[in-house]
């Protein structure tokens, strides 16, 4: 799709489609956009190119067409920088939406990209889902800094901090990270896992993660899409949006839902469920109206 600009009066006053090498305008992707200014954002898009596998992966021939993750940031439509996914070999190896010994004889979205948020330092933090990993992009060349999470993490996650098809990459008020993840690694082994919240801090200059705290919710399972916001730091209160859910102990059918819940006193003070044929992808809070 593209991103639509209103004025305050809700007129169309522009269009935002991504920018290609010919500057000609594709569709984006409508799972993250940043609004910086008037005519400057960053935008993410796919493009179908055949890539050359590795052997030592196994495909039966050395030639995929994958959806290849592109961001940029444009200004004044100027591309600023760009960051390619088929740059980076490792998401191959890594991806867990592929199986490169299969006929490969249709276009896989090997990195499913779901989030992306400023980091603190002004480079932007990028949720991967089919690399189970965050990664830290540059907003000075669109070059890789590191990987949290997947098979190339780069901060040495034990075992009870991996994280797999999570969403909703965020920064914390304390300058940590908050994310949504999904556990749906376990399922597709056929051992439902409980989906949870996961807060941590890293230290960059180590390469360690210095601080994690895991929070899971009425031991529910979402298996795709899902949103967390931080409403108050210092009471740990959280708003999950999650769909596809189910209770791990129930025969209760999936549900899409919105829960309030204050990780201090273990309070589910909201709780609203949608209808089994509706959902919310995306999460987002604003101040009242008055």
């Amino acid at each position: 799709g593209c991103v639509v600009v209103m004025d305050e009066n809700y007129e169309v006053i522009d269009e935002i489609y991504y920018l290609d090498e010919n500057g000609d305008e594709i569709l984006i992707d409508p799972h993250g956009f940043i609004w910086i200014d008037d005519d400057h954002y960053i935008v993410a898009a796919y493009k179908q190119e055949t890539v050359e596998v590795p052997e030592e992966i196994g495909a039966d021939n050395n030639l995929a067409d994958l959806a290849v993750l592109y961001i940029e940031e444009v200004k004044d439509g100027e591309v600023l920088w760009e960051f390619c996914s088929a740059d980076y070999e490792q998401f191959l190896y890594e991806s867990n939406s592929v199986t490169w010994d299969e006929s490969m004889d249709k276009c896989y979205d090997y990195v499913h990209f779901n989030s992306m948020n400023y980091d603190t330092d002004g480079n932007i933090l990028v949720s991967c889902r089919h690399l189970n990993a965050i990664l830290k992009i540059s907003t000075e060349d669109g070059s890789l800094i590191w990987q949290l999470g997947g098979d190339y993490d780069d901060f040495g996650l034990t075992d009870d901090q991996l994280f797999s098809y999570q969403h909703s990459i965020i920064l914390t008020e304390d300058g940590g990270y908050m994310l949504f993840d999904n556990a749906d690694t376990a399922n597709w082994a056929g051992e439902a896992d409980t989906s949870s919240v996961i807060c941590l801090t890293v230290d960059e200059e180590n390469m360690t993660v210095t601080d994690f705290m895991r929070y899971s919710v009425l031991d529910y399972f979402s298996n795709y899409m899902g949103a967390i916001r931080e409403l108050d730091a210092e009471n740990s209160v959280y708003l999950w949006s999650v769909g596809g859910n189910y209770s791990i102990d129930s025969d209760t059918p999936p549900e899409w839902s919105m829960i309030e819940y204050t990780e201090t006193d273990g309070d589910v003070s909201y709780h609203f469920c949608f209808r089994f044929d509706e959902g919310t992808r995306r999460l987002y809070c604003s101040n009242k109206c008055e």
